[in-house]
């Protein structure tokens, strides 16, 4: 009985010291095999040093663990897997979905790139040469060195107010006539006000559904009628910046910069958020949903039944006279590989002017639209500045994929709902290509980064990160946006009598 009471308590210290273990520490050199040290890396044990070493530096929790990598060809239980999980948490990885290249080799130039991209920080190297474990240990161990400011942790239940947030939750949770039992609604009224109380238009919380919604949205599948609200609430009304193209919004005449007061019997007023908006304008589909609208000074309704949208965010074709054609909706998450495409079938078709139009198009992912700039910037020249509270990190033009555009005509089409990402498209392109020309009306003028980090609930926070500035001249469109070199007004009447595009018909002749 004793012999069997120690076999169990050995069995328990086992699984213990198994469960309890202390994770490796991969900054530590002593702890790797001195022959391996020297050897050139590949992309899967480079993965794994250096997201390891940062999070342990950045104190990334252990909630790391519920994220949830989708490359196909990684072992859940491997450390290349929890590596993985950890990059995903700081925003390194975007966890495209794909086949991650382990064996490919890294070099110190590709290296450099994601020390100044993750940490802001430039460092020497050599280009093309290959990447060691050595080298990229001791660098990180040397960066995280150096005294550097770090951002305070505060926790909510610190702050000398909260026994009163606590109180009136404890208040209205109990007390209150009209409470249904469901303290979440209690939780996100209270996150609501206070992502709404730092005065940025641009920061908004997502419970659960809107942010279902919205992911939905970005995707380029989902309910609703088809259009893309300015995140700016105008007192009493909200503006259409965009109408995705074959939509029910599109067949029913709404046009940009319609301005909409109610959604049915509900009146948009001061107090009212996006999140609001959206929410009553998608429903399923097949449904009526009636809009008050402003145009040109004139109220009118106008009842539209929600369908599927599904949208192309970016097309290709020739049209007239030896010129390419290129209409972006939006600069979506993944969208830099389908450009990718079309650059090659412009290369293939070498035609004599290049239109870009960029009408209507709120923005997107910067992630993304840099990649696509990359076509255009030489390599190692810089696209933009990213200018965060504390830092400033410059995101370079990393590979050798630039075209020939000398001697092409380039033509980018804008209007005052072109925002955010097309902005940085239109105006670094211009800035790198003296040739290019700007057609149609000022851009809305939007120059702040943000961040959309996601919670384990499904509900997500969108807040303001960074300024971006230009990459030549350290431009920030900030309520200027950018200049046309061509000021020619949209004659909606002609388009919407016979689809006469006046716009388009004269960048042809440029």
């Amino acid at each position: 009985m004793h012999l069997l009471k120690w076999a169990i308590l050995a069995l328990c210290l086992i699984f213990s010291t198994t469960l309890f273990a202390k994770e490796r520490d991969y900054s530590d050199i002593h702890t790797y095999n001195p022959k391996t040290l020297s050897i050139p890396l590949t992309q899967d044990r480079f993965a794994i040093i250096y997201y390891n070493i940062i999070a342990k530096n950045e104190w990334v929790p252990k909630s790391y663990r519920y994220i949830t990598p989708s490359y196909k060809n990684i072992d859940p239980q491997s450390e290349l897997y929890r590596a993985i999980q950890k990059g995903m948490y700081m925003n390194f990885d975007t966890n495209g979905g794909k086949i991650f290249p382990s064996k490919t080799l890294v070099t110190e130039d590709t290296f450099a790139f994601l020390i100044k991209r993750h940490l802001h920080v430039d460092i020497n190297f050599q280009q093309g040469k290959r990447l060691t474990a050595k080298h990229l240990i001791e660098t990180l161990w040397a960066l995280y060195q150096k005294d550097t400011p770090e951002t305070e942790s505060v926790e909510i239940s610190d702050d000398e107010k909260f026994p009163l947030l606590n109180q009136i939750y404890s208040r209205l949770k109990n007390d209150t006539l009209t409470f249904t039992g469901n303290t979440s609604i209690l939780i996100d009224g209270a996150i609501q006000w206070m992502s709404k109380s730092i005065n940025d238009a641009y920061t908004t919380y997502f419970p659960p559904v809107e942010n279902k919604d919205l992911s939905e949205q970005l995707s380029g599948n989902f309910e609703g009628i088809g259009i893309h609200l300015d995140e700016l609430i105008h007192d009493t009304s909200i503006k259409i910046i965009a109408i995705i193209p074959g939509s029910p919004a599109e067949k029913s005449w709404l046009i940009s910069g319609d301005e909409i007061y109610s959604i049915d019997s509900y009146n948009i007023q001061s107090g009212t958020t996006i999140r609001d908006v959206i929410s009553r304008i998608k429903w399923p589909k097949g449904t009526p949903v009636t809009l008050k609208i402003q145009r040109n000074g004139i109220l009118r309704s106008i009842t539209i039944v929600r369908d599927t949208i599904t949208i192309e965010n970016i097309t290709y074709e020739r049209i007239w006279n030896n010129t390419s054609y290129v209409r972006i909706l939006l600069f979506s998450q993944g969208i830099a590989e389908a450009f990718s495409t079309v650059m090659q079938a412009i290369v293939y078709d070498n035609p004599e002017r290049i239109i870009f139009d960029l009408r209507d198009n709120p923005g997107g992912s910067l992630d993304d639209v840099t990649s696509m700039l990359a076509y255009f910037v030489p390599k190692w020249e810089r696209i933009l500045q990213i200018r965060y509270k504390n830092s400033t990190s410059d995101i370079l033009s990393t590979q050798a994929k630039a075209i020939q555009l000398e001697g092409k005509k380039i033509i980018l089409l804008i209007n005052e709902w072109s925002a955010s990402a097309s902005e940085i498209f239109a105006w670094v392109l211009r800035e790198y290509n003296t040739q290019a020309k700007v057609i149609w009306t000022k851009s809305y003028g939007k120059g702040s980064v943000q961040n959309i980090e996601s919670y384990t609930d499904g509900s997500s926070l969108k807040y303001t990160i960074a300024k971006w500035y230009t990459g030549k001249n350290l431009i920030n469109v900030s309520w200027i946006g950018l200049s046309p070199d061509l000021l020619i007004p949209f004659d909606g009447n002609m388009y919407q009598s016979s689809h006469y595009d006046n716009q388009l018909e004269q960048a042809k002749k440029e």
